[in-house]
């Protein structure tokens, strides 16, 4: 536990091949868990904020860290610094879970659609950022945002009618409304 957020790792101190997969999963548990624990509280009249989760995969520096009199198991290093900007971009985008590129091309058991890629605070590049596809989202919500992405990605004028229609449709879809609100803007 760190302040209000939890830091979850996989692949140590053991080797695990199929840690992005673990990670996703848990993840999506998480986020599932969170939003009955929500919708809970709100059937009481009680409000309470989301859950956000960022993952993230790469090298760490993993083991007992500190002095004698105060030692810890736990993790450094820039995977957990980009892991928490991921997670941090959750409340721009709208959405509950977001993983990286990193990540997702490591997994083979979960579905991925892209939201954008985002230079996060201490990194030079952009971190591709991507949304898992949920066994309930709609394959219409799909084929047309994977249609509206590739118009944004190609810098195509029609991506903000695209998305605007999608939006009407899919109101709830968070990395539709991401996209339609920010190209309704003028963004691009």
């Amino acid at each position: 536990f760190i302040g209000d957020g939890l830091v979850v790792l996989f692949g140590a101190p053991m080797h695990q091949p199929d840690h992005a997969e673990r990670a996703v999963a848990a993840a999506l548990a998480m986020d599932e868990a969170g939003q009955r624990f929500s919708a809970g509280l709100r059937a009481h009249g009680i409000e309470w904020g989301h859950t956000r989760i960022g993952v993230h995969t790469g090298m760490a520096l993993v083991g007992n860290i500190g002095t004698r009199g105060k030692l810890k198991y736990g993790a450094l290093g820039d995977t957990l610094n980009t892991a928490s900007r991921v997670e941090g971009l959750n409340k721009y985008l709208g959405s509950h879970v977001a993983v990286s590129g990193e990540t997702a091309a490591q997994c083979r058991l979960h579905t991925f659609r892209p939201v954008a890629d985002i230079i996060v605070k201490g990194r030079k590049n952009a971190v591709p950022i991507l949304a898992p596809v949920s066994p309930i989202d709609p394959p219409a919500l799909l084929t047309r945002y994977a249609e509206a992405y590739a118009a944004l990605s190609q810098e195509n004028p029609e991506a903000g009618k695209l998305f605007a229609a999608l939006h009407r449709d899919f109101p709830a879809d968070a990395p539709t409304a991401f996209h339609a609100g920010r190209l309704a803007a003028g963004e691009n």
